[in-house]
């Protein structure tokens, strides 16, 4: 065992009657090949090494080739850049904003003494050598908006610095993969915040996407389960990148790095394409109408609706008939009588209340504008 010890370098010759090997958490960016051909019953630690792309790459094709006879292989999806210095944070923004004035540049070294701003330096450094960036100037002035953005919004700032905040630990497709989430954020932010109240079909759409990609972080959580030497973010960013196009999911990146070895195949991509539209074309009217940043809306755009609600809220938990409807589900066969139980009948009651009263809401605002088609399965 020779974990935490700053190791460099392995000797070219490893011992082949070696069962174990725990080499954790050093500076090893090449392995022998050698361990390779330790037997299929040893144990090799290598995680929490700066292993280079190339070495991940060609280790993750030759442990899942089905002839592989070799041993057991730990490793994280981590690459060299993972573990460079962290600049100042103004110098990495300054990166993404050449042709921006100097003031704005500056502007930035106040923030660096907010919570996980090093982290978002570092996350900026590395998503500049991403794939995403090659030959593509659209991809950096989007980002460059963001950061515009990110100057006047202290709360978006705040939500977005936390994102990144383990971001650059992992390989290059975990960068990607935050940064698909930041969009995800952006874009729940501002249907919090307003930016749809007089557009809500973009709205719609927007809540369109975030369940497309609830219902494939279930079906990548799925695949994941089933993969022992796969890193699982190489499956969840699989699926975005693969069905990008097919289910129109406009904040994921178009590009990725690793994908050839997330062990998805096509088939996987056509069953969890037809899984994600037939949801959706079943459930997403509900999932709309319990949506929280939907409930915002329906409070700025339609108060006297929004009050209405909260007038039959209270009514149903002061007459005691919320109590009596949780009496009544805890009477139900095969149910155990603890605190656990009475908690989870009590959600689902409000669930069902939630659902009866934005349902009936949700109707009314989209009749207001003749928009109740906005709610219609999209893919049947």
């Amino acid at each position: 065992m020779a974990s935490d010890n700053h190791l460099s370098s392995l000797p070219e010759s490893v011992p082949p009657g070696l069962l174990r090997l725990d080499v954790s958490s050093n500076r090893l960016i090449h392995l022998p090949e050698s361990i390779l051909h330790l037997s299929r019953i040893s144990d090799v630690n290598v995680s929490r090494n700066p292993l280079s792309e190339h070495v991940i790459l060609n280790l993750q094709i030759i442990t899942t080739a089905t002839n592989y006879q070799g041993p057991q292989i730990n490793f994280t999806m981590t690459g060299t850049s993972a573990y460079q210095d962290i600049r100042p944070l103004y110098r990495a923004v300054s990166d993404w904003l050449i042709l921006t004035k100097e003031s704005k540049v500056e502007q930035w070294a106040v923030f660096a003494g907010e919570a996980n701003a090093p982290a978002f330096s570092r996350f900026l450094d590395r998503l500049g050598n991403t794939v995403n960036m090659q030959n593509n100037p659209h991809f950096k002035t989007k980002v460059a908006a963001l950061l515009e953005r990110l100057t006047h919004d202290a709360k978006l700032r705040e939500m977005i610095f936390t994102a990144v905040m383990d971001a650059s630990e992992s390989c290059e497709d975990r960068i990607t993969l935050t940064y698909n989430n930041i969009e995800r954020i952006m874009m729940v932010h501002d249907a919090e915040q307003g930016t749809f109240d007089n557009s809500l079909a973009k709205l719609v759409s927007a809540g369109r996407e975030m369940f497309r990609l609830t219902q494939l972080e279930q079906i990548a959580q799925e695949k994941a389960k089933t993969l022992n030497l796969v890193d699982e973010i190489e499956v969840y960013l699989g699926y975005q990148n693969r069905l990008r196009e097919r289910l129109k999911l406009m904040t994921s990146a178009p590009k990725m790095r690793f994908f050839g070895v997330s062990g998805i195949k096509d088939s996987d991509l056509e069953e969890a394409e037809i899984r994600v539209k037939t949801a959706e074309d079943r459930q997403f009217r509900e999932w709309f109408t319990l949506w929280e940043p939907w409930h915002k809306v329906i409070e700025r755009i339609a108060p006297e609706i929004w009050t209405e609600i909260l007038t039959e809220k209270n009514r149903i938990v002061e007459t005691g008939e919320f109590i009596a409807r949780v009496n009544d589900e805890l009477r139900l066969p095969n149910r155990s009588d603890n605190i656990v139980t009475e908690v989870t009948a009590g959600v689902k009651v409000m669930r069902e209340i939630d659902l009866r009263l934005f349902n009936s809401a949700t109707e009314r605002v989209l009749a207001k504008t003749d928009q109740e088609h906005l709610l219609k399965p999209q893919w049947a």
